[in-house]
């Protein structure tokens, strides 16, 4: 399940208030013509209307290229309009005037954030802090930032001095339960996201990572309460739905899980974990078609995403689409020639057409190249050796490969599903027979 996205989406709020900048300038009546845009531009913002509070602080900067507020709250709009680029250029121009304006300062490291431009984004707040040393809030961004770079105790350390500052600060005890979770704290994860809960109430994405958290350790029933909770706050919160989605799908609801991931996408169509899940879940019903158009789906949107070309492979196999399957194996092999599990994936492919030669190859390539795969590989190459009559060499096969499985309940449902996948009684090999050989590997095991 995806934890909650968006880290920065409600942070970083811009310092702007214009009624107090109102409240201290300009009070005779003989204003100065860029006094006046300003104050025409200032009466709009309060209002709402942006564009033309954008239009008279222009106006006012025209006049009078070296006035800080005008340049100020004109970068704060652009920010607000998502047009970062010239926000930061306003923002700098407004500190090379005031270059002690922490606010100017701590809005131009929001804007750099924004764009993913997390060095500047760390000098700003950091140089923000030696202006002004209890600005929680900057101890916060700091925080998510080296949260989302992975400096997970470096992150917390900014998360705890942003509490200690402001102990209800709820977007600090948030971060302080992403880095729990990270760590796998799951018990100090819940305890941070209860109390944000209790701070707001009404927050779905603080009831979305209680909830996560909650998943994390399997209570599930909790976690849907959780999830359904922030739903009925927000009808249209798709997090919400492909959680619940993803706890049916692991419960084997299919059907549930397709409904609910159907109205994942309809709420966010780009949305590529929802579009993964439920092809499997297609896959898991039969609806081959219907898994191959949502895993297409998930490679148009992520086509860096290898493993979803991996089970657009697997869904061609249980289709019958050999070739296409592999085909798809050898273009997750081009993307990550590491995993070594593509082929085995390609042999199973041969394996399933019957092409025992080229199946037995990419078996062995995959056996001499990968430790992590060789107890897969051998048990396939044992097929082989049961599919040519080579019964001895099938058995010494499987047993080095029972040897390999750290579980030994993994081999043999392995080896149980192996027989109906690759229909061995329609290969010569009866039920009797290889019950046979799996009692034998069962006593020899114990």
């Amino acid at each position: 399940m995806a934890k909650r996205g968006g880290i920065f989406g409600g942070l970083g709020r811009l310092f702007d208030d214009v009624e107090t900048v109102l409240g201290d300038v300009f009070n005779n009546s003989q204003l100065r013509d860029y006094e006046v845009f300003f104050n025409e531009g200032a009466a709009y913002h309060n209002k709402g209307r942006l564009s033309r509070a954008r239009q008279s602080y222009e106006k006012a900067i025209e006049a009078n290229p070296y006035f800080f507020t005008a340049l100020f709250y004109l970068a704060n709009i652009c920010s607000e309009q998502n047009e970062l680029d010239i926000a930061i250029e306003y923002y700098t121009k407004a500190i090379r005037i005031q270059p002690n304006h922490y606010e100017a300062i701590y809005n131009l490291g929001v804007a750099y954030n924004r764009i993913e431009n997390e060095e500047k984004a760390i000098g700003c707040f950091q140089k923000v802090l030696a202006i002004k040393p209890d600005l929680y809030q900057a101890y916060q961004l700091l925080g998510y930032i080296h949260f989302n770079k992975k400096k997970h105790e470096v992150a917390m350390e900014y998360c705890q001095k942003a509490i200690r500052l402001n102990p209800d600060s709820s977007l600090a005890i948030s971060l302080k339960g992403k880095i729990y979770l990270e760590q796998k704290l799951y018990g100090k994860a819940i305890a941070c996201f209860q109390k944000e809960v209790d701070l707001e109430p009404d927050s779905y994405d603080a009831l979305y990572s209680l909830g996560f958290a909650f998943y994390s350790t399997k209570n599930t029933k909790k976690a849907m309460q959780c999830f359904r909770k922030a739903i009925d706050l927000k009808p249209d919160y798709y997090e919400g739905y492909y959680g619940l989605g993803t706890i049916y799908f692991e419960e084997n609801r299919y059907y549930n899980a397709i409904e609910l991931y159907q109205k994942t996408i309809k709420l966010k169509p780009d949305y590529h974990d929802a579009f993964y899940y439920l092809g499997l879940a297609y896959d898991k019903k039969k609806l081959y078609d219907k898994a191959i158009d949502c895993f297409t789906k998930v490679i148009n949107l992520k086509p860096d995403l290898h493993e979803a070309i991996n089970y657009l492979a697997i869904v061609y196999n249980n289709k019958g689409n050999y070739d296409q399957a592999i085909t798809s194996f050898q273009k997750a092999m081009e993307m990550r020639p590491d995993l070594h599990k593509y082929l085995v994936g390609i042999g199973w492919s041969y394996l399933l057409k019957s092409d025992l030669i080229q199946a037995k190859d990419y078996f062995l390539q995959a056996y001499l190249k990968s430790a992590s795969v060789r107890g897969s590989a051998i048990m396939n190459i044992g097929h082989i050796a049961l599919f040519t009559k080579e019964k001895d060499r099938a058995m010494d096969c499987y047993r080095e490969s029972l040897s390999l499985h750290s579980k030994v309940t993994e081999f043999f449902e392995a080896m149980e599903n192996d027989y109906i996948d690759l229909k061995m009684e329609g290969r010569g090999i009866t039920k009797e027979e290889y019950e046979e050989i799996l009692r034998i590997l069962r006593v020899e095991k114990i």
